[in-house]
């Protein structure tokens, strides 16, 4: 049973070569982009480990005492959020003029044209900040929220 699907997908890929490529392209493309949305995730989760500054952040944490109960978590938010936001927004502004050269040029290569928008690069811009904005508000809460004294006696 497995040997026919075998069979007429290969079939199918050889009878229709163009389309079978666009679909592989399609499909490595897609999983390229979920592998890179994880280890962006992964890497915001875990930015408090693995920064250069790891000493500062600790510092940070430590100013922004509010009142002797707990973490100003507004602060948190603020400072960690608008260095993630700018850093993902230099990258945004790099990757999108190469994104739509390369699209565009590819696309130009196919029977029925058709021109990359403008919103497609917003939508995926806010998709990006929005990822990073989730993943740092999320880390700063656990941090603002976190016993103090636990903290220190790991130290």
């Amino acid at each position: 049973m497995l040997t026919n699907y075998l069979k007429i997908a290969w079939r199918n890929l050889v009878r229709n070569k163009v389309y079978a490529s666009i679909n592989v392209l399609g499909l490595a493309l897609s999983l390229t982009c979920g592998i890179l949305i994880f280890t962006l995730v992964a890497y915001h989760y875990g930015v408090d480990r693995f920064h250069t500054n790891a000493d500062r952040l600790y510092r940070v944490v430590m100013e922004t005492h509010h009142e002797g109960i707990g973490y100003c978590i507004p602060s948190l938010l603020w400072l960690f959020g608008q260095e993630f936001v700018r850093l993902t927004l230099i990258a945004i502004v790099i990757a999108s003029p190469i994104a739509w050269y390369t699209m565009n040029q590819w696309l130009q290569g196919f029977t029925y044209k058709i021109s990359i928008e403008w919103w497609m690069f917003a939508i995926s811009a806010l998709l990006a900040v929005g990822i990073a904005l989730l993943t740092v508000s999320f880390q700063s809460v656990k941090a603002a929220l976190m016993n103090p004294v636990k903290s220190l006696k790991t130290e």
